[in-house]
């Protein structure tokens, strides 16, 4: 992120978690006017005349509120009483920085918290880094935002970066003119510049000195620092800003920049540097080429050759390797920047000059890995100095608890003769327990075995068998039974015949297997019934009651075979039976004399 070294003295608030805005005076208290003599002398029908209009008013009022209408706005419309707040973000580059990511995600989470819906929410990256050689993109730019917010009604934006700040200040001055505006990572603008719209700066300074003074405590040896920074118009401008504080170290430190250098030779430099050198990395959006980098990405490709270690300026470039600094962190900034948005949304913070200031302080950070890896010390560093990744040792962790370890590991040293003696008959008892566990499993493997043959054979049979629990739902069902049915396995366990055949034929076997469960007998009938291809056929029952260890009924098991084919041959038999009765009887009567 572009930063400011020098601070700027306008209205500023001292930063470390919450912000703690000024509050206004009381107002003065209320006067009599002179006209309230006036008043009381007006006639009785003009006072009727303004309570009439009062009434109307009051009520026109109350309409409008309880049953709003959604209107066209143009330019920057007032919010309506209790409306929720819009906020306009601008991103002075492009998508997919990770410092930016995480300001962003901090940044809106914080204001989702404090009530401000993501639908409230408007973010625009405004790409002004890449498309800067386009004469013409800021105007286009301007244009297209003017146009695509004609409508919407912004309350506040916020400004990420100078490029932004800028660009909000002199094209985008239009863009919602009287909402105030929030800048972070950019210096505080001054009132001239601000013009009428009121602006908070939330001004998290680098602390290149104090990194600097850091990275002397961890390697007092140092006596080169290279200053890694890119070729951009802001890169250029910090390198050059930290003239003052170079001056302080000279004779002490010899220092040396990148600025003029292509990103290949960077990574070339920062390879072979002598041993007494450190590597401070500032920011880096353009190489001496012109092409287009991203911080976090150089960053990342420095630590993996550099032979020295890398100090920076924000705590995420520990994520890439490097060993740490004064930093300035990118989440507190991010909550710093949606607490002061929320606050004057909320009116708890008034904003009374063109200007206001907001400081964040940076803090000491340090890598315990990377301080452990460059061997350097922690012996000189200040006691408020913030570790990552330390995992310190045991004894330092818990030495108070170190004599009692060791009492208790001298009393289990004496348990240790005892378990010996114990060791053989465990072992013993441990290989009856394997033998009787693979004897059990022995018997699982038949019983399973069993089953599989048991089911194999019911599965098989030209008949279709069935159990059934007390509650009348299917517990078992062979093959017979789920073809009969028409239904898959898992279609009939655990279901009643309702969930499976129409409603007659339903209340039909309900009543039969009432009996079975009800009287404890075992009931044979033939009982008609509708097969899964829709013929009706004849099939013999036999149900019979199954019992606990208790002998108690606990369900019924159904056995159904089809007879519709014997009946049908009984029919033709009968049939023929009846026809040579007949043809005997009408031969007797021929015989008769």
């Amino acid at each position: 992120m572009d930063q400011k070294i020098a601070p700027v003295n306008i209205n500023r608030f001292r930063l470390r978690g919450r912000v703690t805005p000024t509050r206004p005076g009381c107002a003065a208290a209320g006067r009599t006017s002179p006209a309230g003599g006036l008043a009381l002398r007006l006639s009785e029908a003009t006072l009727q005349l303004r309570a009439r209009l009062a009434v109307v008013a009051f009520a026109l009022f109350a309409v409008l509120l309880l049953a709003p209408q959604a209107q066209a706005q143009t330019g920057t419309p007032e919010a309506p009483f209790g409306a929720a707040k819009n906020i306009l973000m601008l991103f002075s580059y492009g998508h997919g920085s990770r410092e930016m990511d995480l300001l962003d995600d901090n940044l809106i989470e914080t204001l989702n918290k404090g009530g401000v819906a993501t639908n409230n929410l408007f973010i625009e990256h405004l790409d002004l880094e890449r498309n800067r050689l386009d004469p013409e993109y800021v105007a286009r730019l301007e244009s297209f935002l003017a146009a695509k917010y004609a409508s919407t009604r912004i309350d506040q934006i916020i400004a990420i970066q100078q490029p932004a700040l800028n660009f909000l200040l002199n094209e985008g001055a239009q863009l919602a003119p009287r909402a105030p505006a929030i800048t972070v990572g950019a210096p505080a603008p001054t009132p001239e510049k601000a013009g009428k719209r009121q602006i908070v700066s939330l001004l998290a300074d680098f602390d290149i000195e104090g990194t600097i003074d850091l990275a002397l405590d961890v390697f007092p040896d140092t006596r080169r620092v290279l200053f890694v920074s890119g070729s951009s118009a802001s890169d250029r401008q910090l390198a050059a800003s930290i003239a003052p504080i170079v001056a302080r170290y000279q004779g002490r430190l010899a220092f040396e920049y990148t600025t003029d250098l292509s990103l290949e030779a960077l990574l070339k430099k920062v390879a072979n540097l002598q041993p007494d050198t450190i590597i401070l990395f500032s920011q880096h959006n353009r190489d001496a080429y012109g092409r287009i980098t991203v911080s976090y990405e150089v960053e990342r490709m420095i630590t993996k050759v550099a032979n020295a270690p890398v100090f920076g300026l924000w705590n995420f470039t520990l994520h890439d390797g490097g060993i740490g600094g004064s930093v300035v962190g990118i989440e507190q900034t991010a909550k710093a920047a949606g607490r002061v948005s929320l606050d004057i949304l909320n009116g708890t913070m008034k904003l009374t000059e063109p200007v206001t200031s907001v400081r964040i302080d940076p803090y000491p950070l340090i890598d315990w890995q990377q301080l452990k890896r460059w061997k350097g010390s922690g012996d000189r560093l200040a006691p408020n100095t913030e570790f990552a990744n330390r995992n310190p040792e045991f004894w330092d962790r818990n030495w108070m608890y170190g004599v009692a370890l060791a009492a208790f590991l001298v009393a289990q040293s004496i348990l240790v003769i005892g378990l010996l003696v114990s060791r053989r008959r465990k072992i013993r008892a441990a290989a009856e327990l394997e033998a009787e566990i693979a004897k059990h499993l022995s018997v699982e493997n038949n019983l399973r075995e069993s089953e599989n043959r048991l089911k194999m054979l019911l599965d098989n049979l030209n008949a279709a068998i069935y159990i059934k629990g007390t509650d009348y739902r299917y517990l078992y069902a062979n093959k017979g039974t789920c073809e009969l049915l028409g239904k898959r396995l898992e279609e009939v366990i655990g279901h009643v015949d309702s969930d499976l055949l129409d409603a007659t034929m339903a209340a039909q076997l309900l009543l039969h297997d009432r009996d079975v469960l009800v009287e404890n007998k075992r009931v044979s009938l033939e009982e008609p019934f509708v097969d899964s291809q829709g013929h009706t056929r004849v099939g013999r029952v036999v149900r019979f009651p199954l019992h606990d260890s208790m002998g108690r009924v606990c369900g019924l098991c159904g056995i159904a075979t089809d007879i519709t084919k014997l009946r049908r041959i009984e029919a033709e038999l009968d049939k023929h039976r009846s026809g040579l009765d007949r043809l005997a009887q009408a031969n007797a009567e021929k015989l008769k004399p």
